[in-house]
């Protein structure tokens, strides 16, 4: 048999984590057995899964088969954490073996999340709603000024191949000042 998370557990993972929860959703059997495959919902136990929404977006969590899957695909990070122990884990998950290692993980993360909010250019310039869990994160504020300034570099006239990156690199500055400009 599975373990089964309760949300009061959830709720203090991200409390001891440093992760400010905002809102908790369950997912019935968040492994992936849909309702419609009967099989799995009279052979397998129900594994409540758990969407949490955090300042930074909303992290699923919850036990796949013998790990703790841990997703943060709905916030702005795309970053592996820095884990010595071997684990599956990308840029958007980490899979933990044991409950102590789930909080350590989410300490790593939490770190990551309050290292990304420092980062201005990092915050989406566009994000679409969708569904219960929130927003996609669309391209970058500072993308969108860089694309904006670079429109104007390049409507003066037509630019050789060879400009091309100084162009790119004079539009990156401009959105790189407008976003420092943004903070003051």
């Amino acid at each position: 048999m599975y373990p089964r998370l309760k949300q009061k557990e959830v709720e203090a993972f991200f409390t001891l984590a440093d992760i400010k929860v905002l809102a908790v959703k369950e997912l019935i059997d968040g492994y992936g057995y849909s309702a419609a495959d009967e099989r799995f919902y009279t052979t397998l136990p129900r594994c409540a899964w758990y969407f949490v929404k955090t300042p930074y977006g909303w992290i699923e969590i919850g036990w796949r088969k013998n790990v703790m899957s841990i997703d943060w695909k709905d916030t702005l990070l795309r970053k592996k954490l820095d884990v010595k122990e071997q684990t599956t884990s990308e840029v958007t998950y980490i899979h933990a073996w044991e409950e102590e290692k789930a909080l350590k993980y989410l300490k790593l993360l939490s770190q990551e999340l309050k290292e990304l909010d420092k980062k201005p250019e990092n915050f989406p310039a566009f994000p679409v709603a969708y569904g219960e869990r929130g927003w996609t994160n669309g391209m970058t504020l500072r993308d969108y000024f860089a694309g904006q300034a670079l429109i104007g570099i390049i409507s003066k006239g037509t630019i050789e191949k060879e400009w091309y990156a100084y162009y790119t690199d004079d539009a990156y500055e401009i959105a790189d000042q407008m976003l420092k400009r943004r903070q003051q």
